[in-house]
């Protein structure tokens, strides 16, 4: 299933212009109540061009970039894999989900302004989730 998602990825990647960059940000954990959250379920474009089904994730493509596809993502903990599992971490994003560089997702500021450094257009999907399309300047 792994070439399917690249095969996604590169598609998109021709679609796009030599200057341009698309963000795309991953859904986050919904609570229920008290200390118990939803079921989660992964945002339906950001799962089609990644298959990565953490909460908190950013992926940025560019094509042409030394690195044309970059994914932030929660760094892997040993203490919380035993109450939700284990996460792949910058090191599984690589390694498992064909990311050419991967990050902690504590860094997406600095990170974006490097990796959309030039980006004559950004394309980003606006209006899925209140806390992940808020642009602040």
């Amino acid at each position: 299933m792994a070439d399917e998602f690249a095969r996604r990825r590169q598609r998109l990647l021709r679609s796009l212009g030599k200057g341009d960059a698309a963000v795309f940000v991953s859904a986050r954990e919904q609570n229920r109540n008290g200390d118990v959250d939803h079921q989660f379920r992964q945002d339906s474009t950001f799962f089609y061009l990644t298959g990565f089904e953490e909460p908190d994730a950013v992926a940025v493509l560019r094509p042409g970039a030394d690195n044309p596809y970059v994914l932030l993502v929660r760094p892997h903990d040993p203490v919380m894999a035993v109450w939700v599992g284990p996460r792949a971490g910058v090191e599984g994003a690589v390694e498992r989900h064909g990311a050419n560089a991967a990050f902690p997702i504590d860094d997406l500021e600095s990170q974006l302004r490097t990796l959309l450094d030039g980006a004559h257009t950004i394309w980003f999907s606006l209006g899925r989730d209140e806390g992940g399309s808020r642009v602040e300047r």
